[in-house]
């Protein structure tokens, strides 16, 4: 996500957060490794080094589950890109 000046209003990290994806913690850099994001749906990890990479559904948090159905998150990391696709 980028302001007005082309400068991050928030990290990816952050946008996670926001959105109340469970089991967003610390991460190495900006953007997760594979292996920080397959913690985020405890799905393993396909490939071999170094062409690893993370595909699986985010999980949310359940604590308003009452007020509104959680949407449909996919993330999809690998050393070259992080996807994020939201139904």
């Amino acid at each position: 996500m980028t302001g007005v000046i082309d400068k991050p209003v928030f990290s990816f990290g952050e946008l996670l957060v926001l959105l109340d994806v469970e089991g967003v913690g610390a991460w190495s850099a900006t953007l997760p490794t594979p292996a920080e994001a397959s913690e985020l749906s405890r799905t393993g990890l396909r490939g071999t080094a170094p062409c690893v990479e993370f595909h699986g559904a985010c999980r949310f948090r359940t604590g308003l589950a009452h007020l509104y159905d959680p949407p449909h998150a996919d993330l999809v990391v690998s050393p070259a890109h992080v996807m994020l696709s939201i139904r």
